[in-house]
């Protein structure tokens, strides 16, 4: 990511839930990016948020089951962290975020 990306994606519902991650720049060409490191599952309905250079991410529906999970991407190295070892909020999916 660099300073003229406006947008990131990851996930949703095509065919499948989608555990890809694109960025969107000033000039409106999407860019797949290739992540490292402990990544989140596939998911839609799920909550995220940006604050840079991070990208994080939080609960959703998955193949079969919600989530209660956060994880965090750094949008400058392309590495997936997962968040928080204690208990979290009970799954869900359909949340707000602020």
């Amino acid at each position: 990511m660099n300073d003229k990306t406006k947008f990131v994606l990851f996930g949703g519902m095509s065919t499948k839930r989608m555990e890809d991650v694109y960025f969107l720049d000033e000039e409106g060409k999407w860019e797949l990016i290739e992540t490292k490191g402990w990544s989140p599952r596939g998911r839609c309905y799920h909550q995220a948020w940006y604050e840079f250079p991070y990208l994080y991410i939080m609960g959703g529906e998955l193949e079969k089951t919600q989530s209660s999970d956060v994880f965090c991407l750094h949008t400058l190295t392309n590495d997936w962290k997962k968040l928080f070892a204690f208990e979290s909020p009970c799954p869900r999916s359909m949340h707000t975020i602020a």
